[in-house]
């Protein structure tokens, strides 16, 4: 499964807004690997600067377009560098230096055969006068290289300008866009091995990096100092060793891309993003690819005040989603746990506007009080019981509550397969105030402490207790709040 995510723009501090974008693509990544699927979150872009122009347009007047290109990157490295504290990365390192390494005599390198597509060259330009009708010709360079860990830093492709070279038809549907790269001659070329078409990468290699000299291109290199992909060149291959895991993962790649294009199972963003980066996707993949680039759009509303009035610095109304978690001299802290309900509650299934302010998140308080005390209970429960069964068959009781807490179970499941990211929360908020609380803890305080000796009760009370914890803690961490107190 795999959840596109589309960046936050470099204008401004984080607010609730980001908060309810950030933690929805969380509930979906996490519900989606409590199910069992095994998930990518791909980081997209879409950062064009018209928002960062409508910042600082009542400063531009007079000025060249120079000076406005200058505000505009100071306000973006303002914003960049506030944004850090609350969407982390990790720092890239510099290229390992090729007088560092050690090399090891004994090993075996994967080859493969890998084909790059060829743009403005037509078959006449090669001397290939053949008549193919009404079907598109594409032309591709097929290269033959020891080394895969470089295909995705590839530069250019080298060719010999004394030899003669084969082109070989055949049919092809397969569809996928590559980077506009350059063909090169190369002396280096030779038709002993290979292919006679060699994919250099400019950082990688003596000949590859004096090509880049004489030719005046840009050297970068995207492995740093312990031989890993930096994130330049996105999650799937981050932090993977070059000569392991990251090699492994470029040959999958180039195999699962070399077969059919794949669409991304899903994006979110806010309502507005159907004119915007919704569509921006759709044209240009259709453009490209002729295909759709996304199978599942998830969309969400903005932020209001208590007061249903739009946030404004001006009015002194944007909430700051650090004070809800920290707290502040007005507001008690909630910690993530909080904030992750009010978005659960508040827009996980709805594109209307989400509420937050004092009444709002005093409510939610209230809410995660009850969450938290039914647990208590449980954890009391629980204590010193070392996992050994009842002797007796359960009480109608413990029957009871062990079926309700399947089928609250079962309900969950269903509605983290369909998205439904408040029907858990309110399924979560029920089961703890009414099923446990009202029914189950009352009940059973009564019958543990009505002095009848002969019944032993408190291994069956751990087991059921064990249990029910258990899948609420499973449940609980998927969407809604993280419950930390049930991890311990």
């Amino acid at each position: 499964f795999e959840l596109l995510d589309g960046p936050p723009y470099a204008n401004g501090v984080v607010h609730t807004g980001h908060a309810i974008n950030k933690i929805l693509k969380d509930f979906i990544v996490k519900s989606r690997i409590a199910l069992g699927y095994r998930v990518r979150f791909r980081p997209g872009w879409d950062c064009h600067g018209l928002p960062i122009e409508l910042k600082i347009n009542k400063s531009v007047q007079g000025k060249s377009p120079l000076e406005i290109r200058a505000l505009a990157r100071q306000v973006a490295n303002e914003a960049i560098g506030k944004q850090l504290y609350s969407f982390k990365s990790p720092s890239s390192h510099t290229a390992l230096a090729e007088s560092e390494l050690e090399y090891n005599d004994k090993h075996s390198s994967t080859a493969v055969y890998f084909r790059f597509k060829v743009i403005d060259v037509k078959l006449e330009d090669l001397g290939v006068s053949v008549d193919f009708g009404s079907k598109q010709v594409v032309l591709y360079s097929l290269i033959w290289t020891s080394t895969p860990w470089t295909l995705p830093v590839n530069n250019a492709i080298c060719v010999s300008p004394g030899s003669i070279y084969a082109a070989i038809r055949f049919d092809d549907t397969v569809k996928y866009n590559e980077l506009a790269l350059p063909i090169l001659a190369g002396d280096h070329v030779t038709m002993a091995m290979g292919t006679g078409l060699v994919h250099t990468s400019f950082a990688h290699g003596f000949t590859d990096y004096q090509i880049a000299v004489d030719g005046n291109y840009k050297v970068e290199s995207f492995v740093d100092e312990d031989g890993r992909y930096t994130r330049h060149l996105g999650t799937d291959l981050e932090g993977k060793d070059v000569l392991g895991e990251g090699q492994r993962e470029v040959i999958r790649l180039v195999l699962s891309r070399s077969r059919i294009h794949r669409a991304t199972d899903a994006v979110l963003e806010g309502v507005d993003q159907f004119r915007g980066w919704f569509q921006s996707l759709l044209l240009t993949s259709v453009a490209v690819q002729d295909a759709l680039p996304y199978k599942r759009v998830h969309v969400h509303g903005f932020c209001v005040d208590d007061n249903n009035r739009k946030m404004s610095k001006s009015l002194g109304n944007v909430v700051d989603p650090e004070t809800v978690t920290d707290g502040s001299l007005r507001q008690k802290a909630l910690g993530a746990d909080g904030l992750r309900l009010w978005v659960a509650l508040s827009a996980g299934e709805s594109v209307s506007e989400s509420k937050i302010g004092e009444k709002v998140l005093a409510d939610i308080e209230l809410k995660l009080v009850s969450i938290r005390n039914s647990l208590r209970f449980l954890l009391g429960g629980c204590y010193g019981y070392e996992g050994s069964r009842p002797q007796a068959p359960l009480p109608l009781l413990d029957q009871w509550i062990l079926r309700q807490s399947q089928q609250f179970g079962e309900r969950c499941v269903e509605n983290y397969k369909n998205y439904r990211f408040r029907s858990a929360a309110l399924d979560i908020l029920h089961f703890a105030q009414r099923t446990l609380s009202a029914h189950y803890i009352i009940l059973r305080d009564v019958l543990s402490f009505d002095g009848n000796s002969d019944i032993q009760l408190h291994p069956e009370l751990d087991q059921v207790m064990g249990k029910v914890m258990q899948l609420r803690a499973d449940l609980a961490a998927s969407a809604g709040p993280s419950c930390d107190l049930s991890k311990k």
